[in-house]
């Protein structure tokens, strides 16, 4: 299985990417596990995720990626 992983933070004042560092370890671990190979990792930090017109790149490229089949698309129950 070809795998992709994003991890959000709606707030980091301090900017110093620990949450999404700790998801990011995390969705690693979920993927080893398994067996899963981790294609591509994305990142928006310090977005949040309620606002209208917010934009989130790294979910933007996150849904490209989808759309262009670069990984095997499946939603685990965590």
């Amino acid at each position: 299985m070809r795998a992709a992983i994003y991890t959000r933070l709606s707030q980091d004042p301090r900017q110093t990417g620990l949450g999404v560092e700790r998801q990011l370890e995390d969705c690693q671990e979920y993927c080893r596990l398994r067996g899963w190979e981790i294609v591509a990792e994305y990142c928006d930090n310090d977005t949040t995720a309620w606002k209208d017109g917010v934009k989130r790149p790294a979910y933007d490229a996150l849904i490209d990626s989808i759309k262009a089949g670069q990984w095997d698309w499946q939603v685990p129950v965590l």
